[in-house]
């Protein structure tokens, strides 16, 4: 009889442990969609990145754009980190190739939205749908 009690004690336990770790993995996430226009015309195919301002807590993320020049960033799965509530630059690159060389490659978007330290693109991101300003690059 002791032992059954010490089989339940353990169960319960292990239980309880489980559906902590289940509750930590499923943390809210934030869904943030935007728009890069480059020149006047929606820029395909190019790498928008949200990188923390300030707080190091924050996890990095990014998506690319589809042929409208629009990007949707959330968590797919359970092992990615959340898109937490935080102040977030982006940063934004489109590299383009010159014939077959892949070395060729160049990126097209304007300097200053390609280093965390001089872009403008300044975000706020709150739980829930965050739509973004349409990201305007170069003129």
């Amino acid at each position: 009889m002791n032992s059954f009690w010490k089989y339940q004690f353990a169960a319960a336990v292990a239980m309880a442990a489980f559906l902590v770790g289940c509750g930590q993995s499923a943390r809210e996430s934030a869904v943030v969609t935007g728009t890069v226009m480059y020149k006047g015309k929606p820029l395909p195919n190019a790498e928008v990145y949200l990188l923390p301002k300030t707080d190091v807590n924050l996890a990095s993320h990014n998506a690319t754009t589809d042929e409208e020049g629009k990007f949707v960033i959330r968590t797919e799965g359970a092992s990615d980190r959340p898109v937490e509530p935080g102040t977030y630059v982006a940063v934004i690159n489109k590299y383009v190739q010159k014939g077959d060389d892949p070395m060729s490659a160049t990126n097209i978007v304007p300097v200053q939205y390609t280093d965390r330290n001089k872009s403008p693109l300044v975000v706020d991101i709150k739980l829930g749908t965050n739509e973004l300003a349409r990201f305007t690059l170069g003129n």
